[in-house]
């Protein structure tokens, strides 16, 4: 309920370090919503505060769909709240958000099971079509009549309940007694809670409460038999507070980073980040921690489509019709015995998550609660794209042959960083990485003992000729303003010291930031090896394992796509907290899906030089600082719903 339209909100019991604790406060004084369940059905309700020092009994009035005058008090020890409406006493269990409730008493959340089910209903038809009527009123006629009607039918052993289904309830949140309002208001003191500096880059620790707050509603219910009955996405969404984010504005920025920075949701995404982690799992073998996200997409209710590419997941949010915006998350873990001790070190031998894919699961995974709190205010559809095998897999590529793209108009996605500070958010336009490729070339001879060298013809000198003259393709064919490169990276001739071998194998890499450029240095490479070979009366051939999908294009970033992460990111974070970087010349399989549609990848960071997450990733010392994981939640959420929003 928006009680903006009201006189000043009440309870500012300890508000500003409430709000610091659990972050369920508004700058006004509202304290933001919980899930209220009744029986089997689930709407919103607002949060409920008790003074636990006083431990004094206070009237609630418990708004649509149960409208019902009532006294309650609470047992501190027992925590539990009772209500009496008439005969009827209704349990409601209390209980606290944070690890130690001792600490926290004056906070609670309220869950209802029993549904209340009153037989006389004389008492409140006349409320039922007073407040049917005003659902077609205005907001000021509204305002003045509803705590007019409440004021006349409010007896402290009276029952209101609208005899009506609760699908059919117009959205009312609780409506608290105005008097109750008038008291707390003259007997706790206010509280200005100071806004977030937005610009800083120490701000980010900081807690932001929310002043546009869209209903937390993070359902638990788990779909048992998708194949059999499918999940529909029934988590009913609450109302917006004061904007629908129609036109995206700061608050709306503020609403998903709050929805983001929850503790509960802090700690739900480092479990699942850290669940991760201890199971790492290769290319294409990414099946416990595909299971994993199918249960959370299962507790949230959110359809997919599974597998692609072996174990890969294709989900969706939204309207279910145009337009329709990607975000992506890479899976597989790698080869690397994990040398970081820590209590959710790897489990098992000789694997790692050592380039943050588990921590990019952990934020999609994130950002899928996020968009399924707020689906009734996105403006298409979003897809979650959960990928397998981006080292050195191509796992990209085959979830585009098995229909990852399927309508899809744009795609973004974003890799961890140990170039910069925990939650900046770094991107650019054009390329941002190059593509890669790999080579391995055998040049064939003939084999002869070391001292008779006529006998022979030497591989050895074709190979390293062959090795000279590759040098030559970048520093004398390629434009210096064009970034390239080509390295020999082996050279095995056996290891016989008095004999000259009958063949050569030399291998490498080559990198460039264009595709033009790249498949230029593949063409050149083959033809100096085959000719420099034949100079020395060899023969050669070339291998690209193109077959093994290990060439990757350059990734290439959408000017507009990329103009969306940053204003994105500065409205979400502050100017301070987004750079412009220079492209690097590593590689990503997200290179294939910005050959098919526009896209923009981009880096967010988690160096942390006390929490020792300063090592590159492919290190057997990498590391994350997992307050990164909220941030990159709330930014693939925001990303995803105003491009919705713009491009609808």
């Amino acid at each position: 309920m928006d009680f903006s339209r009201f006189e000043k909100p009440p309870y500012p019991i300890k508000l500003k370090q409430q709000a610091q604790k659990q972050q369920y406060a508004r700058p006004n004084g509202i304290i933001e919503d919980v899930l209220v369940k009744v029986d089997k059905f689930i709407f919103p309700a607002d949060f409920i505060v008790l003074d636990m020092e006083e431990k004094s009994e206070m009237p609630l009035l418990l708004g649509r769909p149960f409208l019902a005058t009532a006294r309650s008090m609470i047992d501190v020890e027992q925590g539990k709240l009772e209500l009496k409406i008439k005969d009827e006493k209704i349990t409601i269990n209390v209980f606290d958000t944070m690890k130690n409730p001792s600490d926290h008493s004056d906070c609670f959340k309220l869950e209802v099971f029993e549904e209340v089910v009153m037989e006389e209903k004389s008492d409140y038809q006349e409320l039922e079509e007073e407040l049917k009527a005003l659902d077609e009123a205005a907001p000021e006629e509204k305002r003045a009549t509803v705590f007019e009607v409440l004021k006349e039918k409010e007896d402290d052993s009276a029952t209101l309940v609208p005899k009506v289904e609760l699908k059919e309830l117009p959205q009312y949140s609780v409506i608290i007694n105005k008097e109750v309002h008038q008291q707390h208001k003259e007997s706790k003191p206010n509280v200005k809670m100071e806004k977030p500096k937005r610009d800083s880059v120490v701000s980010l620790a900081e807690q932001i409460p929310s002043t546009d707050f869209d209903r937390v509603l993070f359902t638990d219910r788990t779909c048992r038999n998708r194949e059999l009955s499918p999940c529909k996405n029934k988590t009913r969404p609450g109302t917006a507070a004061v904007t629908d984010c129609e036109v995206w504005s700061e608050a709306c920025s503020e609403a998903v980073l709050s929805l983001a920075r929850l503790p509960e949701t802090a700690e739900w995404l480092k479990r699942i980040r850290r669940r991760i982690h201890e199971n790492p799992e290769l290319a294409f073998e990414e099946i416990e921690t595909s299971r994993l996200i199918r249960e959370e997409l299962d507790l949230m209710e959110v359809s997919y489509r599974y597998p692609l590419a072996k174990t890969g997941i294709r989900a969706w949010i939204g309207t279910g019709g145009p337009p329709f915006v990607a975000i992506r998350a890479d899976m597989d873990a790698l080869p690397i015995q994990e040398a970081v001790e820590w209590e959710y070190k790897s489990k098992v031998a000789g694997k790692m998550h050592a380039c943050g894919h588990d921590a990019h699961v952990a934020m999609l995974v994130g950002a899928a609660k996020i968009l399924k709190t707020r689906e009734h205010l996105l403006k298409g559809t979003v897809i979650l794209i959960f990928q397998p095998a981006e080292e050195a897999g191509n796992g990209a590529k085959r979830m585009i042959q098995d229909g990852a793209l399927k309508d899809v108009e744009a795609i973004f996605a974003v890799h961890v960083s140990h170039e910069h500070p925990t939650a900046i958010i770094g991107s650019r336009p054009g390329p941002l990485l190059a593509g890669c490729g790999f080579f391995r070339a055998v040049i064939s001879g003939k084999k002869a003992l070391a001292g008779n060298p006529h006998h022979s013809v030497d591989p050895v000198l074709a190979a390293s000729a062959a090795v000279i003259s590759l040098q030559g393709i970048v520093s004398r064919e390629s434009n210096p303003l064009d970034s390239q490169v080509v390295s020999v990276t082996s050279f095995n001739g056996g290891n016989n010291l008095d004999m000259i071998p009958d063949t050569v194998v030399l291998g490498g890499t080559f990198r460039a930031f264009s595709n033009t450029s790249f498949y230029q240095l593949l063409e050149r490479i083959e033809q100096v090896i085959v000719e420099q070979a034949s100079v020395y009366r060899c023969s050669a051939e070339v291998d690209f394992f193109e077959k093994e999908y290990t060439i990757y294009p350059p990734t290439v970033n959408d000017d507009r796509m990329y103009e969306h992460v940053k204003k994105v990111s500065i409205d979400l974070l502050g100017q301070k907290n987004f750079r412009v970087v220079p492209p690097m010349m590593g590689a990503e399989d997200f290179s294939f899906y910005s050959e098919v549609v526009p896209s923009a990848f981009f880096y967010i960071g988690i160096r942390n030089e006390t929490l020792g997450s300063t090592h590159t990733g492919h290190s057997p010392y990498f590391m994350i600082d997992e307050d990164v994981l909220p941030i990159g939640a709330a930014a693939h959420a925001t990303i995803a719903e105003r491009y919705l929003i713009e491009h609808g």
